[in-house]
């Protein structure tokens, strides 16, 4: 039986690479604890995970649900310091010019630089799994088999995955 065996608050997967899994759990006097093992199926720290009804579907969602939370939260602290700076700002003629070029910039950009986005991050580590975890939550993809799912989890490039949910979407 593992430390964290009936204690645990939430499951997810710690890096990219869907090779760790973070498991939050409460100790005998109820302080929060962190316990860390790898994703394989044959160590029994993993199995016991499993017999608990963590198995992969749930931690992908668990982990897909932090990452929502800790994207709204650093959205926030990143609007208040915006709306700040822009109301200290907003007296200035040059600002008010840079805002009007931005917004028109942003208007007449094509759709060629999601393209070089993709090029240009294709094997970023921070982006692969941004991409994972977007392809994780399509509904599709929930309803693909075990192995499909794990071959998106085991990309290593944004174009391979891409690739890969068309395979589910378009068989």
């Amino acid at each position: 039986m593992a430390e964290f065996s009936g204690r645990i608050v939430d499951v997810v997967y710690a890096d990219s690479d869907y090779s760790l899994i973070s498991v939050k759990f409460e100790d005998d006097t109820g302080a929060l604890c962190v316990y860390n093992l790898l994703a394989d199926p044959d160590s029994q720290d993993y199995k016991d995970l499993e017999a608990e009804g963590w198995d992969d579907e749930r931690i992908i969602d668990s982990t897909v649900e932090l990452k929502k939370a800790q994207a709204a939260a650093f959205n926030i602290e990143v609007n208040t310091a915006a709306r700040a700076l822009a109301e200290e700002m907003i007296g200035s003629k040059e600002f008010k010019d840079e805002m009007q070029r931005d917004a028109r910039s942003l208007i007449n950009s094509s759709g060629g630089d999601l393209y070089v986005h993709i090029f240009d991050n294709n094997d970023n580590k921070d982006e692969l799994f941004k991409f994972k975890l977007w392809a994780l939550e399509q509904e599709a993809v929930k309803a693909a088999s075990k192995e499909q799912k794990s071959a998106i989890r085991k990309a290593k490039t944004i174009t391979s995955g891409i690739s890969l949910v068309d395979a589910i979407i378009n068989p």
